[in-house]
């Protein structure tokens, strides 16, 4: 991006005769704007344009802009369509912005594009040293995080060609320690990092349940990975608590430490990136109605860019599709622990009920992201009710936790088409129960999701 001209990525056509500007917007992992001429140039557009509605979309973990910049083009490409198909707004003249941030460092493996079946062949050698290569570039991300005096010996243990043992294990788990506190997410607790032990007994966890001899990640028998020592494993204390140290391959370990940092980065580089473009934004344009998205980890980015907004701000929705982050996290106490949910300010933000899809056909949020982000600082975005594995469950996973009717709601989420119900006075939060609709963690760029949308966008 950094050759193209300052202005719109590109124009679409957004029904009715009226075209919308796309303007994509990249954060480095710090949360600085890589892009400072666009930037400058879409708040002189937002000043100047008389727009009625600003869109603000924010994609997830291991997107690349490719990836992103087609999931931005389907989304509205449904939008439109239901907006034709069941008369959206007629005085109707949007902005659309695209966050692209780095999130394709340190993917897990089943957000890795699929590749193609078929018996090996010529270039059989050609994946595997792909395969490596690309292991080594997350490594480089992980030891750009270290102290110089640790990188040599993280590498060595990374690498390692044989699994560890528990001794080995523990090194490398006490060389990453320091960087699970994630000092510089505003979300994250106080109390710092888990112990080494603590990490050693989620990676052994995490390892188990992804193991070969394990169902795959997106099996849909809901006890593949239930029952035995995964059930509460983690809610333990150490090693020993999990209850089947034997050896440790690093990959699979090194892969579950990339939902801490992930995580981590979406608040970062909310808060700090995508939070003051979103004031400066709504400061541009204050009659625009401003309508926030985010799947997965970019609900974190985009409830991190509310949160950080002025007392008294407002926003017009929020729509949170398939959300990577805790179900409690817009509690007024937290699991009973005697704090509110990270996001619980949000809800005075946001004007309307926020929406949030959740699925049981999303496998890593309802198999897998509870067993790994197990901080206190995780727990309701600080940094369980029946159907949850446990209070670490994904809100994309098993609905918002911790609101109680009318405050927060469920409901099953509405095809395209299909009337939303009224909703009581004091609903801040709905839970879009979407497992008829919802076949996957990517599976939100349909004319349902988008429906949700209109429905925000009519409710306005």
């Amino acid at each position: 991006m950094a050759t193209l001209p300052p202005g719109p990525f590109e124009t679409l056509d957004v029904g009715g005769g009226v075209t919308a500007p796309v303007y994509l917007i990249p954060f480095d992992k710090r949360g600085r704007v890589k892009a400072p001429q666009t930037r400058a140039h879409l708040i002189d557009a937002a000043t100047q344009g008389g727009f009625t509605h600003l869109f603000l979309f924010s994609h997830g973990w291991n997107n690349d802009f490719e990836t992103a910049l087609g999931r931005y083009r389907r989304f509205f490409s449904e939008f439109k369509g239901v907006r034709e198909q069941h008369s959206g707004p007629a005085d109707y003249r949007p902005l659309l912005v695209g966050v692209i941030w780095p999130s394709t460092a340190l993917v897990l493996p089943w957000e890795r594009p699929p590749k193609m079946a078929g018996a090996p062949g010529p270039d059989a050698a050609l994946d595997r040293a792909q395969e490596a290569d690309a292991y080594l570039e997350e490594l480089d991300d992980v030891a750009d995080s270290l102290p110089a005096e640790s990188v040599a010996r993280f590498f060595e243990l990374a690498t390692s060609s044989e699994p560890l043992d528990e001794a080995a294990a523990t090194e490398l788990a006490t060389l990453l320690q320091p960087l699970y506190a994630a000092p510089d997410d505003p979300g994250a607790a106080a109390e710092g990092a888990p112990s080494a032990e603590e990490i050693l007994a989620t990676w052994q966890v995490v390892a188990q349940t992804t193991s070969p001899t394990r169902p795959a990640a997106d099996d849909e028998d809901e006890e593949a990975f239930g029952g035995g020592a995964l059930d509460g494993a983690g809610d333990a204390g150490g090693p020993e608590a999990a209850g089947f140290f034997s050896f440790l391959d690093p990959r699979p370990a090194l892969r579950s430490f990339t939902v801490w940092k992930m995580k981590d980065r979406a608040g970062v580089v909310g808060s700090r990136g995508v939070g003051p473009l979103l004031a400066d934004l709504l400061a541009a344009a204050p009659a625009a109605k401003c309508h926030l998205i985010g799947h997965s980890y970019g609900a974190k980015v985009v409830l991190s860019a509310a949160n950080t907004l002025p007392d008294g701000s407002t926003v017009t929705s929020a729509l949170l599709l398939q959300p990577a982050i805790n179900g409690f996290a817009f509690a007024a106490n937290v699991a009973n622990e005697g704090f509110p949910g990270g996001y619980r300010r949000v809800l005075s933000i946001v004007q309307q009920p926020i929406l949030s899809t959740f699925s049981k056909h999303d496998a890593p949020l309802t198999k897998l992201f509870h067993l790994a982000v197990r901080r206190r600082g995780d727990l309701g975005e600080v940094r369980v009710a029946a159907g949850a594995p446990s209070r670490y469950a994904a809100l994309g996973g098993f609905g918002p936790r911790g609101t109680p009717p009318p405050e927060g709601v469920e409901i099953s989420m509405p095809a395209a088409g299909t009337a939303y119900p009224s909703l009581d006075a004091g609903t801040e939060i709905v839970g879009l129960q979407g497992d008829a609709l919802i076949d996957g963690h990517g599976d939100v760029t349909t004319p349902h999701t988008a429906w949700a949308l209109l429905h925000q966008v009519l409710g306005a």
